[in-house]
C-alpha cells in the first residue's frame, strides 16, 4: 500500500453505530435536568463524564440543532455540538476526557465526516479538518486522517492511530512547525500524542496494517460463520414449531418427516459451502420449495417460519 492511499484514511473520533445519539439509553445516560425526551433537557454521559444540554426529540439528538457541553472538572468552559441526520458528530467540538488529569483537558474542534472502521465493521464519525488543542499550550490545525488498529476487535473499544498534516503552534513559545505528525495507538476519546512522522515509522505502521488486516479476515469470517449458523437454527426451531402445532400437515415437525428433512438439508447446505457466501434465508426458501409442492397453505406457513427464524437469529448476540 503506498503511502498516499495510506494517508487517505480517515481519523477515527469516537466509536459510534450510525443511528441517532440515544440520550435515553440506560447504561450510557441518565437525564439531570428538563425534558431528555421530547423537550430541552440535560443529558448526563456516565461514559465520557460530560453534560449534554439542547432540545431532544424521541430520546434523540435532531440534525442541525447545536448542543452545549459543559465537564465538571473544567468549570466556565463550554463546547458545542451539531449531528448530521445519521446522529453522527457532524461539526464542533469533542472532549477527549478519558484518562485525562486535572482542568485541562484536550479536543478536536471543526469539521467531520463518517467512515466505517476497517476492524470494528461499524459507522464512525471521524474528524477530517480542524484544531486538536492538547490544554497544555501546543494546537496542531490542519487535516486529521486515521488508521484503524485491531486490538479492540474482541473488546468492541475501537482504537486507531492518528496522523495529521499541517502547523503544530507553540502558544506560549509563539513558534510554529509545518509537517507531518502520527500518534501511538490509543483509544477512542483518550488524549492524544502526536510525534514528528519518521520513514521507519510510516513503513512499520504500514506493514502493521497490512498484517493485522490479514488476522481480521479469519475473526470476520468466524464471526459471519456463527451469525449464519445462529440463524439457520433459529429458522429450523420455527419451521419445526410450525409444522407440529400450526395445524399445516406436513408429516410433523418431531425428529423425522418433514422437518428433518428441512433441518437437514440447511445443514449440510452451510456445510458443503463452507457458509461462506451463501444467504441462509435464500437457501432455506430453496429447500423448502424444493420439498413442499402442491400445497400452497403448507409452503405459506413455512414461508412465514423462516422470515420469523430470520427476524429471531437478527435480533440474538
Amino acid at each position: 500500500m503506498r503511502i498516499a492511499r495510506l494517508l487517505a484514511l480517515p481519523l477515527l473520533l469516537v466509536a459510534t453505530s450510525a443511528a441517532a445519539l440515544n440520550v435515553n439509553d440506560p447504561n450510557r445516560f441518565t437525564c439531570k435536568q428538563g425534558d431528555c425526551v421530547n423537550g430541552q433537557g440535560t443529558a448526563w454521559d456516565m461514559i465520557l463524564s460530560v453534560a449534554m444540554k439542547g432540545v431532544f426529540r424521541n430520546g434523540q439528538t435532531i440534525p442541525g440543532e447545536t448542543y452545549t457541553l459543559t465537564v465538571p472538572r473544567a468549570p466556565g468552559k463550554t463546547y458545542r455540538q451539531v449531528y448530521g441526520a445519521n446522529g453522527l458528530l457532524a461539526e464542533g467540538d469533542m472532549p477527549r476526557t478519558l484518562g485525562g488529569m486535572g482542568d485541562a483537558i484536550p479536543y478536536f474542534s471543526g469539521e467531520y465526516q463518517t467512515i466505517r472502521h476497517a476492524f470494528m465493521r461499524d459507522n464512525v464519525a471521524v474528524i477530517k479538518r480542524g484544531v486538536y488543542y492538547t490544554g497544555i499550550g501546543i494546537e496542531y490545525r490542519g487535516r486529521f486522517e486515521y488508521l484503524a488498529a485491531r486490538s479492540g476487535i474482541h473488546s468492541g473499544i475501537a482504537s486507531g492511530f492518528y496522523i495529521f498534516f499541517g502547523d503544530k503552534i507553540d502558544t506560549e513559545e509563539d513558534e510554529k512547525e509545518t509537517g507531518l505528525f502520527i500518534s501511538d495507538e490509543i483509544l477512542a476519546a483518550t488524549p492524544v500524542r502526536f510525534i514528528k512522522a519518521t520513514p521507519s515509522y510510516l513503513a512499520h505502521l504500514q506493514r502493521q496494517y497490512l498484517q493485522e488486516l490479514e488476522l481480521a479476515k479469519a475473526d470476520f469470517a468466524e464471526k459471519d460463520a456463527e451469525k449464519k449458523w445462529r440463524t439457520a437454527l433459529a429458522i429450523i426451531g420455527r419451521v419445526s414449531m410450525a409444522l407440529a402445532g400450526g395445524g399445516v400437515g406436513g408429516n410433523g415437525g418431531g425428529g423425522g418427516g418433514l422437518g428433518g428433512d428441512i433441518a437437514m438439508n440447511i445443514v449440510s447446505g452451510l456445510m458443503d459451502s463452507g457458509s461462506s457466501g451463501v444467504n441462509v434465508q435464500d437457501l432455506a426458501l430453496q429447500t423448502v420449495g424444493s420439498l413442499v409442492t402442491g400445497d400452497k397453505k403448507l409452503g405459506s406457513a413455512l414461508g412465514k417460519a423462516i422470515s420469523e427464524g430470520l427476524e429471531d437469529g437478527n435480533s440474538l448476540k
